[in-house]
């Protein structure tokens, strides 16, 4: 049986545009707050290991798709770590896509992780 879990998370985004255009300390004290808020949701999501996976997200925001995608990075690499998933690398990390979703509250991202077979 796959395995899937939805993640979702409300609050700032720490877009692609701002992390490319400052330099990372500046940027660092954000990504670990949401980083923070990350792994307590992964820990209610109640995850167990997959193999291969891939992540769909969803999203209410001001950003466009290319903007929102650092908080699916920072997403990824708090399961990496919890060790929910193997590694990141394209071997195991099949793929993601990124849609706008204006049905859902302002400023929230939600993420499908789903086991890949």
């Amino acid at each position: 049986m796959k395995k899937s879990y939805v993640i979702t998370y409300t609050g700032p985004c720490l877009s692609l545009n701002k992390v490319k255009s400052q330099f990372w300390r500046q940027t660092e004290k954000e990504k670990n707050r949401i980083k923070e808020v990350m792994q307590v949701l992964v820990l209610q999501a109640k995850m167990k290991y997959m193999k291969r996976f891939r992540v769909d997200m969803t999203y209410n925001s001001k950003h466009d798709p290319d903007g929102v995608v650092f908080q699916k990075k920072i997403l990824v690499d708090v399961i990496r770590r919890k060790g929910y998933i193997t590694d990141d690398s394209r071997k195991y990390y099949r793929g993601f896509s990124v849609t706008p979703d204006e049905t859902l509250p302002p400023n929230t991202y939600q993420f499908t992780i789903s086991e890949i077979t």
